[in-house]
């Protein structure tokens, strides 16, 4: 099949908005597919590449050769292209990379070239992905549309489901059925505000509803045949050999033949959980905090499948099977006041909430529904924007990542910031608001002066936790349930009136210390960091040197400053390559790779940098201001923080080995830094014989890929950080 019609296709699917027109043309595009590459098609329709980790990201996509007149690349040339890219590994790997991409680039149209870039980036916006594919999918094999569903679920995706679904109907599909040591995906629950909502949705006629706890640990999936045990995440990721004492729990049951569904995490000695990341951190390697499993289902038991048995079939069976010290606490209730407290009898716990659930639905694999409805405590807190980051991608032209703070005295501080739950209209409505609110610019990000009267935008969404001060008791509260953050732009109360005279005084003396910060900025870029002076610095800005040292405490604080602009230039560049998303292994590559791009182009910041760490905290403390130093660590903790984050989502997803997820981002960012001076000096020293030295030549390309490779080592588990 041409990927032309592939394209065509997502185009028609993307134009309307009726499902029953997308299901039509995606029907219609399966029916005409060879049996053979109907997975393919089924898995580029979906927006997903069937390569985990290709070496292919946004910035290898941002020139692109010419496009072809005519369309002629089929989709499994475009398979195979990717299947070699993604064998690609070691020196010259990236050159190699660049060339198969430009080749196949190269072949495509204008439109497959726009279509293919968002099928890299995840960024394939037609309106349907799985769910719709599933549908089309019926229909062109005449299949009732449960099945198919049933099928997916039970085979772990749609792609592994779709040539049975076309060659063989509802009977190849009936060959898709549980099987202990082949996992299925979890059943997931839906959301409600409060109790009441909970078992008004779950239990519909208002009769009884289970209850059980919610726990913040790792999901896990049980299947044990005889001796054979193996334990999978919520991805379906296999984490035996890391969980022994999970392990150890499905060999101690009376039956040697079982599927379990539950949470598995690090409990103290007091009976309470521990925090969410050292579960995470312990899941991700075989030793450490010891981890329990609490089970709140069963799926199969001594060769009975009971994924379609009612809720309190499987949980008499449960209980039958595991014992109390491993199961989650359950309630079995009619009464709104009992479950309510429970559920606040598991906040107390430590827990992180509960899930309501109805006793007579089935195990729905895979789906999302009103039979399970999970219930967390919500916290609404008043906060002000005072700064907002440009978006990429889709978001590319507007005003996305929103900093928040909270009054504390007359002082703002910074708790973290969210990008999330941003419909196109707020997006629209807060560029032009924020711009018309901006008073300066620190780095790309515009400043805001909060409005007593602006009107308020309200979401749910998830705060990042931010690396100023204060925000750190504060978030990792609210953090352990759903943080729902309402967004504002008016104080809770007002600032102190201030005189008119010391507002236009400190205005002009930000103005001032921004000309200086972008004069020393302009000579770093220009001539490097050891040939910039204070004297050539004051000339350019028109002043004398003396009042350099008014702004300033002296050149290191300047430097120190200027380096913070680097920085969050960075930021930005390592928050475009993290929000491509894909794999851990893959997303974690990307922010490697633009860390060390943005290093390359940008010398000085490299000297800057390095000249800075050269220096002890004590000595810094005497050098530079308070405030100075506190932003610098802002602008280097920005940037770790997104190399951590990857490497904790990582760990959570059983791709990365690391207990240490910020040590090993602090270690990363200095040993890349000196990698980067080899890179510029272009000069590798070795052995001709012993004793006997020669220097040879080294690319950018080669210590790229160096870095790269040895970040993705080290977060397998190839070191102890």
């Amino acid at each position: 099949m041409l990927l032309h019609d592939l394209v065509s296709t997502s185009a028609e699917v993307a134009s309307t908005r009726s499902r029953k027109a997308k299901v039509a043309a995606l029907a219609s595009l399966l029916s005409r597919t060879p049996t053979e590459e109907v997975g393919l098609v089924v898995s580029y329709l979906s927006g997903r590449l069937l390569q985990r980790r290709t070496g292919v990201g946004w910035r290898s996509l941002t020139s692109l050769p010419d496009p072809a007149d005519e369309p002629s690349l089929t989709v499994v040339e475009v398979h195979e292209a990717f299947e070699s890219l993604s064998a690609l590994a070691g020196p010259g790997s990236a050159s190699s990379r660049a060339t198969g991409v430009a080749s196949l680039f190269g072949r495509a149209t204008a439109e497959e070239q726009q279509w293919l870039r968002g099928l890299v980036t995840g960024e394939v916006r037609q309106g349907a992905l799985d769910a719709v594919v599933q549908e089309g999918l019926a229909v062109a094999g005449g299949v009732p549309l449960t099945v198919v569903r049933r099928a997916a679920m039970l085979a772990g995706s749609t792609v592994a489901i779709a040539e049975a679904a076309l060659g063989e109907g509802e009977a190849g599909l009936a060959r898709f059925r549980l099987e202990v040591g082949r996992p299925v995906l979890p059943m997931l629950a839906s959301s409600a505000p409060d109790v009441d909502a909970a078992l008004a949705k779950a239990a519909g006629d208002g009769g009884a509803v289970v209850v059980d706890a919610k726990l913040d640990g790792i999901r896990v999936q049980v299947h044990r045949d005889g001796d054979d045990v193996l334990v999978v995440t919520r991805s379906l990721d296999d984490i035996t050999t890391r969980l022994p004492e999970v392990v150890a729990v499905a060999r101690s049951l009376r039956s040697e033949r079982f599927v379990l569904d539950g949470e598995a995490l690090a409990v103290g000695a007091d009976g309470r959980p521990r925090p969410f990341q050292e579960t995470s951190s312990r899941t991700a390697q075989a030793s450490g905090a010891v981890i329990s499993p609490f089970f709140f289902d069963v799926l199969h038991l001594d060769g009975e499948d009971l994924m379609e048995s009612p809720g309190h079939v499987r949980a008499a069976a449960l209980e039958r099977l595991v014992p109390a010290e491993h199961r989650v606490q359950r309630l079995e209730t009619t009464s709104v006041e009992e479950a309510e407290s429970f559920l606040a009898a598991q906040i107390s716990a430590g827990h992180e909430g509960v899930v309501v659930k109805s006793p007579s639905a089935a195990y729905d694999a895979g789906r999302r529904g009103a039979a399970w409805v999970k219930v967390k405590p919500v916290h609404t807190l008043d906060l002000v924007v005072v700064a907002v980051e440009w978006g990429s991608g889709r978001r590319s032209g507007l005003l996305s990542n929103i900093h928040l703070a909270a009054r504390d005295g007359d002082e703002l501080v910074m708790l973290g910031k969210t990008f999330k739950g941003m419909a196109d209209e707020v997006l629209a409505w807060q560029t032009e608001r924020f711009l018309a609110l901006e008073t300066h610019r620190e780095g790309h990000a515009p400043r805001l002066t909060p409005s007593p009267a602006e009107p308020a935008y309200q979401y749910a969404g998830s705060a990042r936790r931010g690396s100023e001060r204060g925000d750190v008791t504060l978030l990792s509260q609210a953090c352990n349930s759903e943080l729902h953050t309402r967004i504002v732009t008016s104080m809770t109360s007002r600032a102190p009136e201030t005189d008119g005279r010391r507002s236009a005084a400190a205005a002009r003396r930000r103005a001032r210390e921004a000309e200086i910060l972008q004069a020393t900025r302009a000579l770093f870029d220009e001539r490097g960091v050891r040939d910039a002076q204070i004297e050539d610095i004051a000339k350019a800005v028109g002043i004398n040197r003396a009042i350099v040292y008014r702004h300033f405490s002296g050149k290191e604080e300047l430097f120190a400053l200027t380096l913070v602009g680097y920085l969050d230039e960075m930021r930005t560049a390592l928050e475009t390559a993290s929000s491509a998303g894909g794999p851990a292994e893959e997303r974690l590559a990307r922010i490697v790779g633009a860390f060390v791009d943005y290093a390359l182009e940008h010398p000085a910041f490299v000297d800057c940098a390095q000249a800075l760490m050269r220096r002890s905290g004590p000595e810094l403390l005497d050098e530079i201001s308070e405030s100075a130093l506190f932003r610098l660590g802002r602008g280097i903790s920005g940037c770790l923080s997104i190399l951590s984050g990857a490497l904790e989502d990582g760990v959570r997803a059983g791709d990365f080995s690391v207990s240490d997820p910020t040590l090993l981002a602090n270690t990363l960012y200095a040993s890349g830094l000196g990698a980067l001076q080899l890179a510029r000096v272009g000069i590798l020293v070795k052995e001709a014989a012993p004793g006997v030295p020669t220097v040879g030549e080294i690319s950018h390309d080669q210590v790229r890929d160096y870095l790269v490779v040895s970040a993705l080592a080290l977060a397998r588990g190839g070191g102890r950080a």
